[in-house]
């Protein structure tokens, strides 16, 4: 006869109501309640997915891309198949700028479930578009007798790769009887935590 000490079943009980608790706080927008809630979880029970999971999930909230993705991968490694796990590892990806790695994942999410509305949403937003093109136009109505203010902005862009963008602009406005014309080339580059840009005008 196989005897389980009190302990452990406490112990297991604790785990549960301190998970459900994280998620609460995730779901709620806490990430940083979330956090050490999963990690007193996992520290009882490692191989809990659902735990790894949701703390892979608090982490990208938290805006830690690299720490999310290495928890997303841990949770494949024993669970393949978890579709919010490999759909958190796309996005983690994406989060630090590895815009390759995250069409990867999207792509194999994808494969083992075609109908995964969320996949095909970020495996679409992900898909290469080199060009884009932006028109604006913008008319202001003015008050005593004021003449009208009008704006146009006619934008190209081309993304060279997941990381480089340049782009050249035309502006024209007409305020109080003015006319200016602004031209502006420009270039971007995306960083895993951020961007930057140079622009000429």
């Amino acid at each position: 006869m196989l005897i389980v000490p009190v302990e452990a079943f406490v112990q297991q009980a604790d785990s549960r109501v301190l998970y459900e608790q994280a998620v609460a706080d995730r779901i709620a927008g806490r990430p940083e309640a979330a956090e050490p809630k999963l990690r007193q979880v996992l520290a009882q029970q490692p191989d809990d997915v659902d735990a790894r999971l949701n703390l892979g999930l608090s982490l990208l909230a938290l805006g830690r891309p690299e720490e999310a993705e290495a928890e997303f991968e841990r949770v494949l490694v024993v669970a393949p198949d978890y579709a919010d796990a490999r759909l958190g590892l796309a996005r983690a990806r994406q989060r630090r700028g590895d815009v390759e790695g995250a069409r990867q994942a999207a792509g194999d999410l994808l494969r083992r479930s075609p109908d995964n509305v969320e996949a095909r949403a970020l495996a679409d937003s992900l898909a290469p578009r080199p060009w884009r093109l932006d028109v604006d136009a913008t008319y202001s109505d003015l008050s005593a007798g004021l003449d009208p203010w009008r704006e146009t902005r006619i934008g190209l862009t081309r993304r060279v790769d997941s990381r480089w963008t340049v782009g050249a602009a035309i502006e024209h406005t007409e305020r109080f009887g003015d006319r200016d014309t602004f031209l502006e080339a420009r270039l971007d580059h995306a960083w895993s935590s951020g961007g930057g840009y140079v622009a000429l005008g």
